[in-house]
């Protein structure tokens, strides 16, 4: 016959609820340390979706500007506009609307529409083209409300590619903008030779 004595039962069950303790609280440990790493690949899987967004927003951003800038361009008109439009009319022939870039004290010595259209019109059939126009400068005039807009353009004359420089006096009429009220070219060339003599 075996006896067991209750103190080797009572340290038996003792070391099998340590036993069970450990255990447990090994899977805990190991439970947490799973739930870090996946809140730590949470965080950082967060990061590239915040720095795209900050992207998408800068790029949206600056097309709206962009947007704006050119509608801003499209509607405001501007003496240089003026000028460059005025040509570009006369390339194609357009002359009406060459001629509403006029202003009325200016029309009356260019001539009427029909001479105004009739001596362009010639010169097209004569051979003489004008082949590009090239802003080159903006300067102020005599009145707050004038600009000089001085281009540089390129006339196929005679069988030649001819480049001169034009100066034109533009002047901000209420309620019908930035119009071509004069041709001065003479004195702006004369301003510039004035420029070029050493002073003494």
């Amino acid at each position: 016959m075996t006896y067991v004595s209750y103190e080797d039962q009572d340290s038996h069950s003792l070391q099998q609820e340590l036993t069970d303790e450990d255990v447990s609280n090994s899977n805990t440990e190991v439970g947490s340390t799973d739930s870090s790493k996946e809140e730590n690949i949470d965080l950082s899987s967060k990061k590239p979706k915040k720095c795209l967004r900050w992207l998408r927003n800068i790029v949206v951003g600056a097309l709206i500007l962009f947007f704006i800038s050119f509608v801003l361009y499209l509607i405001i008109p501007t003496p240089t506009k003026t000028v460059r439009n005025f040509f570009y009319a006369l390339m194609n022939e357009n002359y009406s609307v060459a001629y509403s870039f006029i202003a009325k004290d200016y029309k009356k010595s260019r001539g009427s529409y029909e001479k105004f259209a009739s001596d362009y019109d010639t010169a097209v059939r004569s051979g003489t083209r004008t082949r590009a126009i090239r802003v080159i400068d903006e300067l102020k005039g005599k009145e707050k409300n004038q600009r000089i807009v001085v281009v540089e353009i390129d006339v196929f004359y005679q069988g030649s590619l001819v480049t001169s420089v034009g100066a034109y006096l533009c002047e901000k009429i209420p309620g019908e903008g930035w119009k071509i009220v004069g041709n001065v070219t003479t004195e702006y060339n004369k301003n510039q030779a004035q420029k070029l003599v050493p002073q003494q």
